[in-house]
């Protein structure tokens, strides 16, 4: 009976753990579950943070067509509403454009002008000049006046030479007078 009672002791000890032991299981299983828990809020937080990005380059690129469309419909506005020149006032502004034309040249008394005009768009004027360089006239090439410069289109071979057609256009000088 004796060696019944110790097996049966043997039996139930056997089953028990000790309180370090149960205390470490418990430990490791709640260290699992927080990081499960961690590791399931880092990946909600980057989701968010995916989100609210899009969100955002969605906003930016709308508020940037919104701005380019109001910004377009500004400046129409006020080509529309400014006021136009008198035939007398293109006739001054045309004068004026000519005479800084020839400021810049070295002989400015032999400088031949031509279709001079004033662009559509009321602010630049446009011509044609021929003028002596070393000497001897190069032919008319094309110019055109702004209030903030003076471009003589340059050779054909210099590398500024489509710039300035590029420039020339954008300002409506290739087009007649109107």
């Amino acid at each position: 009976m004796a060696a019944l009672c110790i097996a049966g002791l043997a039996i139930a000890c056997a089953g028990c753990e000790s309180d370090k032991d149960r205390k470490a299981r418990e430990a490791a299983a709640l260290q699992a579950k927080f990081n499960e828990q961690q590791r399931a809020e880092n990946l909600a937080l980057a989701r968010a943070l995916q989100e609210s990005a899009r969100a955002d380059r969605e906003a930016t690129s709308k508020r940037a067509v919104e701005t380019q469309a109001e910004s377009a419909a500004a400046f129409a506005k006020y080509l529309a509403e400014r006021p136009s020149m008198t035939v007398a006032e293109e006739s001054i502004a045309t004068e004026l454009g000519v005479a800084r034309i020839r400021s810049r040249m070295s002989e400015p008394d032999a400088m031949e002008i031509r279709n001079a005009h004033v662009n559509s768009a009321k602010n630049a004027v446009c011509a044609e000049v021929n003028y002596k360089e070393a000497g001897q006239y190069l032919g008319f090439r094309r110019a055109y006046v702004t209030a903030d410069v003076i471009w003589v289109e340059p050779p054909e071979n210099e590398v500024s030479h489509r710039v300035f057609e590029l420039n020339f256009k954008r300002m409506g000088c290739d087009k007649p007078p109107s």
